[in-house]
Order: structure tokens, then sequence, then C-alpha cells
């Protein structure tokens, strides 16, 4: 058949190539008057479109659609192919898309308490960490949440548990204010349900509609190196290489299922860096200042400074953790045995 054919008036579209053709056309009509973003700008706004298609991919979509109708006319049958990759997912951390080569700091509010730890000279430590990520995108039946050397805390806020299903988990000794109806910072955010589970899955369409909040949490016995690098008392730039030294095992994958039954999936990492966090005063006052802040990136898809960064960090914790072992080889632990009593100390007074 020759190419003039496939555009004559006369020609016979199968229904299902119609369709497909539609669904193409549609689907570039939706997106075309989107501007593109500009590099500089490293947030956006919550209500930004998930999947953008350039012009050149535009192009792409419009070859494919015609494709459809050259092979379906010429060859007498309904041919199935794909209309591009229209199964896509964007993971969102305080409503800004965690784009390539990028990374995001997991909690813009400094004001409150978005992350802490805890260690005793027996090695034992546990950390808690808000995560407010969300994932957003088109066709999405459910969502999958995996943690590899970490546990999340799910908390339903009242609402029912969002967890249709998951691999439950156990954390020995440790107590969240969640449980009790609030949040980190002592505030109340409602009737609670709370679940640790190392992997669950909930529908999309509950995520969307329900109220919750994510934690990353875990708790470490005989972990006398995070035990020395914690008490260290150093600089900021020493408190970001000891998080990111506490972090550096945890990956947090998320695989969303689509509608079709196909899956994809993105695994994070998570370090600590300076941030530029801006506050107010009593009288209102907006002042700025830097804080220790946990930031999550792509794991598949770091850029270099990231990675160098991150390395750099870990080199850093690790000479803290060999200085202070041998500052405190001389410690008589026995000492530690007893807990303190102030019995006598409010007698003196």
């Amino acid at each position: 058949m020759k190419n003039k054919n496939i555009f004559e008036k006369n020609a016979k579209i199968p229904d299902i190539v119609q369709q497909k053709a539609n669904a193409a056309f549609t689907t570039i009509y939706n997106r075309q008057d989107e501007p593109d973003e500009k590099p500089q700008k490293k947030y956006r706004s919550a209500k930004a479109t998930i999947i953008r298609i350039t012009s050149a991919a535009a192009v792409a979509a419009i070859t494919i659609a015609v494709l459809f109708v050259a092979l379906a006319y010429s060859g007498g049958q309904e041919t199935e192919l794909p209309i591009g990759n229209v199964n896509q997912f964007s993971i969102k951390v305080c409503a800004a898309e965690l784009e390539t080569k990028t990374s995001l700091p997991i909690s813009l509010d400094v004001s409150n308490q978005a992350f802490g730890c805890g260690v005793d000279w027996t090695g034992w430590a546990e950390y808690q960490i808000n995560f407010p990520i969300s994932v957003e995108g088109e066709n999405i039946s459910s969502v999958t949440f995996k943690a590899d050397n970490a546990v999340f805390e799910v908390v339903s806020i009242d609402c029912p548990s969002i967890v249709k299903s998951g691999s439950p988990k156990t954390l020995p000794d440790y107590r969240s204010t969640y449980v009790e109806g609030y949040d980190m910072s002592g505030h109340p955010i409602g009737k609670t349900e709370v679940g640790y589970y190392d992997s669950f899955s909930a529908d999309y369409g509950t995520l969307q509609n329900s109220k919750y909040v994510l934690n990353i949490c875990n708790v470490l016995t005989d972990r006398m190196d995070l035990y020395y690098l914690l008490i260290h008392e150093g600089n900021d730039d020493d408190g970001c290489a000891a998080y990111t030294y506490l972090l550096k095992d945890v990956k947090v994958t998320i695989e969303v299922t689509f509608n079709d039954g196909t899956t994809s999936s993105r695994s994070l990492g998570l370090f600590a860096n300076q941030f530029l966090a801006t506050d107010k005063m009593a009288d209102g006052t907006e002042y700025t200042y830097n804080a220790i802040q946990i930031f999550c990136y792509d794991i598949n898809d770091i850029d270099d400074a990231t990675k160098q960064l991150i390395g750099s960090q870990i080199i850093r914790a690790t000479k803290i953790c060999k200085a202070e072992a041998a500052n405190n080889t001389s410690w008589d632990e026995t000492t530690y045995d007893e807990p303190f009593d102030d019995t006598d100390a409010s007698e003196d007074n």
C-alpha cells in the first residue's frame, strides 16, 4: 500500500484502531499547553501536571497513531500495539515532584519536629522520620511501599487503616506519640490507627481520599558505632554526617500497579544536609537559618554531586566513630548500671 492511501477519506479504519488513535490524540491535546518547567525552579506547584508530553514526544505519539491506521489498513486486521508509555507516575515530597538527578528535603516545616533519634551506651538506637511522600499519576490501581533496613509507621487519621495488605513488623521497646493521637511535636492530630510494616499496599483511591501520615523508623541493637557517632558534639557538618551514616542502608521502594496489571517502581535513599529554613518570630518577623534536614533521592538516578556528598559524609562519620571510640576506652560502663536517683539532690534543696 502506498503512503498516500493512509489519508484517503474512504479508507476503512477498524474500530479498535480508531479508539487507540483517538486516545493518543486526546492525550496530546490535554498536555499540549503545559509550559516547560524552568530549570532554576526546584519546587513545583502541588497542582502541577504529572505527565508531560514535550513537542518531540507529541510528534512521536502522532506517528504511532498513524502507524496504527497504516498497519491495520494494509493487513486487514486489528493490530495491537502500545500507544507510548501512558502508564507513568510521579513521586511528590512536600508537594514538590522528585525529578531526575535531584534530591528533595522531606520536610519544609522545620519549626516542627520532623525527625528524631535516641541512643544509649549499650549500642541500642532508634529513630523516627516523618516521610510526607505521595504518588500521583493516571490509571493507577494500587501502590506498594517497601522498606529495606527500616520500618514504615503507617498512621491513619480519623479513618480506617489505609493498608489493604501488608507484612506487619514488631519493634521492641519502641514508643510513638502517634499511637496516642499526637505528632512528633506533641500536637494533637485526631483519632489514629497505627501499624508497622516492612511493606504494605493501599488502593490508589484510598491514598487520594484519606488522611494519613507515613514515618520511617527502626530499632537497632549492638550498634556501638552509632553510639560513638551520635554522642559526638561537633558542628552541623558532623551532624549531617552522623544522620547520613545512620540512614545509609535504608532503601524505600515505591511500586505502582496500573489498571492494566503492569507495574513500575522507584527506589529512594536518604541522607542529611543543611537546609536554609525560614521561620517567624512572635511578632511575625521572618528570619532564615541553616537547619539539618533529611533529604531523599532516587537511588538509580542520583546526580554526581549528591553521590560525592554522601560518600564524603560516610567517610567523615567513620573517622568520628573511631576517634570517639578511642576517647572512651577508659570509661567504666559499670557506673551506668544503676539508674540516676535524684532523691538526694532534692533533699539537699
